[in-house]
């Protein structure tokens, strides 16, 4: 695949299955608040969760904690369990390979990488990568960044270390083109010791039809 459609598919699974799983919590609370509503009598549409707590807003004092709104909807239900989905919107695109996937919002990252050349051995050194992710919004700050230098590592390793070589059979074992090498000792990647300092920025711009304003993180780094 191309890093158009490797971006555009993670941005497609982040999209869709997000959407997916707000839904899924949504019902889920339904349950909680049906419940819950059901023990003190009170309006079923009165009630939501704040603070760790569910209560009537017309009057705070009648309230339970969350965990004891579970155990009351679990004793009302059985077990919680529910399911989502998401529908995304059909593509503009007219013509085939006019676009990019079924995704109603796309990432961007953009990356400057600092490299030391040996003119004698050819040897490559990459002593800092700057780059930065348009991300929507980080749900996860840490994670987000773990994501984006994570690519990155990838990325250097497909550049400067990953190789596949090949060997041709000979004719009476198939004449098949088989891997030279059928060992992973022989496909490098990075070390903690090869990994060049990674300074990262995010661009937080909340997209709405992404799942509480995110977007994809992940693929896109490794393209630059």
């Amino acid at each position: 695949m191309t890093p158009v459609d490797l971006g555009s598919y993670s941005s497609r699974v982040t999209v869709m299955m997000g959407n997916a799983a707000i839904q899924a919590a949504e019902r889920a609370r339904e349950f909680l608040a049906d419940a819950v509503s059901r023990k003190l009598a009170v309006r079923r549409a009165a009630w939501y969760s704040q603070s760790g707590a569910v209560f009537d807003p017309e009057d705070p004092a009648k309230a339970v904690s969350f965990s004891e709104a579970v155990c009351l909807a679990e004793a009302m239900f059985g077990s919680i369990g529910t399911t989502g989905s998401y529908t995304p919107p059909k593509s503009a695109a007219r013509f085939k390979g006019g676009g990019v996937g079924p995704s109603p919002t796309y990432s961007y990252s953009a990356a400057v990488v600092e490299v030391e050349v040996n003119e004698s051995t050819g040897w490559i050194q990459v002593p800092h990568v700057w780059i930065t992710h348009d991300i929507g919004r980080a749900l996860n700050p840490a994670l987000v960044r773990g994501q984006v230098e994570g690519s990155v590592y990838m990325a250097l390793g497909e550049a400067l270390m990953e190789e596949q070589e090949f060997r041709r059979l000979p004719p009476r074992l198939s004449h098949a083109l088989v891997h030279k090498f059928p060992s992973l000792l022989e496909y490098k990647s990075p070390t903690t010791l090869d990994m060049p300092e990674v300074v990262t920025a995010l661009i937080e711009n909340p997209d709405p039809r992404g799942p509480f304003g995110a977007k994809e993180v992940g693929q896109a780094p490794c393209f630059q």
